[in-house]
């Protein structure tokens, strides 16, 4: 269903509010945040970027509180700053992504004292944090997280060789991210994980409104 004027109009202040709130709160962020551009696309379930632009989903974007949104504002942000959608090089996709939401994320909340409830949705609960070793990511690059993951799934394999492995690093990091995320953990981590900051480096999307 294409968006009424209206409801983009209401959609595009939600967002400068936003990037105002961020630019006041935490000017680091709401500074680079001035440099983006921002999209409507109907075909993403919650919000990405391609290192170029934020775009969020309609709906998702409506299930948002203002303090939710100002989160995941910062968490692409971030993901833009520290060039993840060019590092992934022949990485597992999702395994790289939960590596870099765990850098991501924790490096947000140091940015807010160490408040969890400042990387928390409602609907899906804290978001993660914490290195597979149990430290917090933000002491790391998400090169060594991932890393992290690749060592746990050889020692699980009982050897650095045979097939798979992309796929034993994948449930390593997912593995991970339902142990440090939230009580629906394993439905839960693997949607935030593979959707929420999910970086692309086309970001070709059909139905999209640039704001």
């Amino acid at each position: 269903m294409a968006l009424s004027n209206e409801k983009i109009r209401e959609y595009i202040k939600r967002l400068l509010l936003s990037r105002m709130r961020i630019l006041n709160n935490n000017g680091f962020y709401g500074l680079l945040l001035m440099h983006m551009t921002y999209s409507l696309d109907e075909e993403c379930q919650t919000a990405y970027t391609d290192g170029e632009r934020i775009a969020f989903s309609p709906d998702f974007l409506e299930g948002l509180s203002d303090k939710e949104l100002d989160f995941v504002m910062m968490h692409e942000i971030l993901h833009v700053v520290l060039k993840h959608c060019l590092r992934k090089g022949d990485r597992n996709h999702q395994a790289f992504n939960i590596a870099c939401d765990i850098v991501v994320n924790s490096n947000i909340m140091l940015s807010n004292n160490g408040d969890k409830s400042s990387i928390t949705l409602r609907e899906w609960g804290e978001s993660m944090h914490l290195a597979p070793n149990g430290n917090e990511g933000h002491l790391y690059t998400a090169e060594e997280v991932y890393k992290m993951f690749e060592s746990k799934a050889k020692k699980q394999s009982g050897s650095g060789s045979g097939g798979g492995g992309g796929q034993k690093i994948r449930a390593q990091a997912v593995r991970a991210a339902v142990k440090n995320k939230i009580p629906q953990a394993a439905k839960t981590a693997t949607i935030l994980a593979t959707k929420l900051g999910t970086i692309t480096a086309s970001g070709v999307n059909l139905k999209k409104t640039t704001l």
